[in-house]
Parts: C-alpha cells; sequence; structure tokens
C-alpha cells in the first residue's frame, strides 16, 4: 500500500497537470474569440484571386 508522503506527492503531480491543462484551455478560447483577419485584397487583382477564406475557430469546440 502506498505511504501517505507517496500519496501527497502524486496528489501535487496531479494539481499541477490540471493547472497546465486550466492554462491550455484558457489560450484555446482567448484564440477562439479573436477577432478574424480580414480578407486580404490586392487591388491589381481580382477580388477572387486573393480572397483566403478563414478558417473555422469554432471547430475545436468540445
Amino acid at each position: 500500500m502506498e505511504t501517505n508522503k507517496e500519496i501527497m506527492s502524486e496528489l501535487e503531480s496531479l494539481r499541477t497537470r490540471v493547472k497546465l491543462l486550466e492554462k491550455l484551455v484558457l489560450s484555446l478560447v482567448e484564440q477562439q474569440d479573436a477577432p478574424r483577419r480580414e480578407p486580404y485584397y490586392d487591388s491589381k487583382k481580382t477580388h477572387n484571386d486573393t480572397y483566403m477564406e478563414p478558417s473555422n475557430p469554432r471547430r475545436f469546440i468540445i
């Protein structure tokens, strides 16, 4: 059976992992909520030649 010290060490390790996961989730949410860039437009070309479809920022929602 694990000692109390081993259990506390494992608990601290899990807490650290949870904190890192929280930071990761928050950064992903911030990326999703960032305003989309306007499509690039060069007046020398037609609009259709330079329009870039923005990637779907909501595709990572679980």
